[in-house]
C-alpha cells in the first residue's frame, strides 16, 4: 500500500526482530547450501623441492637476430634436472641481451622427471622461467611456475634458480591439488 504524506510507517520490534530472523535464516541456509552444493577444492600441504641443473647448447638450435641495439637469441637446449626433480628435459626460450648489460630470459622447460623420486608415467613437468640477470658476469636470477601434464596435471608451485654459465641451483614449494 503507498504511503500518504511521503512518510512510511515504523514496523514494531517485533517486524524488526522477525525480518532479523529471515535474514540469519537465509543467510545460513546458502551457506548450508553453497558448501553441499559447490565441492570445496583442497590441496596437499606444500613440500620444498631443491636441487642442481645444467643445460647444453647447440649452436645449431640458436638462432640470434637484433632489435634495434638488443640483441636477441631463441634457442633450444638439454637440460639435466637433479635432485627433487630429477630427469632429462628440454628447454625452449628466448634472451634478450639488452646494451646496459642486462639479459633477460623467459623459457619452457618439458622434462619426462621424477618428483621428490616418485615416478609418474605418460606424464610431464613443465617449469615456466622468467630471469633476469648480467650478461658481462654471466649469471641470472629468476622464478618459475610448476606445473605438469598427464598425472602430474595436479601439480602447481612456484620457485626460484640462480645460474651461473650452463648451470645452476633451484628450489619450489610444490602441492598437488585433489582430483574432481
Amino acid at each position: 500500500m503507498p504511503h500518504i504524506g511521503g512518510k512510511r510507517p515504523r514496523s514494531s520490534g517485533t517486524q524488526r526482530i522477525t525480518r532479523l530472523l529471515v535474514c540469519l535464516a537465509l543467510g545460513a541456509l546458502a551457506t548450508g547450501l553453497s558448501s553441499f552444493l559447490v565441492p570445496a577444492a583442497t590441496a596437499s600441504p606444500g613440500e620444498t623441492v631443491a636441487g642442481t641443473y645444467t643445460e647444453t647448447v647447440n649452436v645449431a638450435n640458436v638462432t640470434v637476430w637484433y632489435a634495434g641495439r638488443n640483441v636477441i637469441a631463441e634457442f633450444t637446449a638439454d637440460v639435466v634436472l637433479m635432485g627433487g626433480f630429477t630427469g632429462f628435459g628440454t628447454s625452449v626460450g628466448q634472451q634478450i641481451f639488452h646494451p646496459n648489460g642486462v639479459l633477460t630470459v623467459q623459457a619452457i622447460v618439458r622434462c619426462g622427471c621424477t618428483v621428490n623420486d616418485q615416478i609418474y608415467h605418460d606424464s610431464e613437468l613443465v617449469l615456466s622461467f622468467t630471469a633476469i640477470g648480467d650478461y658481462l658476469e654471466p649469471t641470472k636470477d629468476g622464478q618459475f611456475e610448476v606445473s605438469g601434464t598427464g598425472n602430474l596435471a595436479h601439480l602447481h608451485g612456484h620457485g626460484t634458480f640462480h645460474q651461473g654459465v650452463l648451470a645452476g641451483m633451484y628450489e619450489a614449494v610444490i602441492r598437488f591439488d585433489s582430483e574432481k
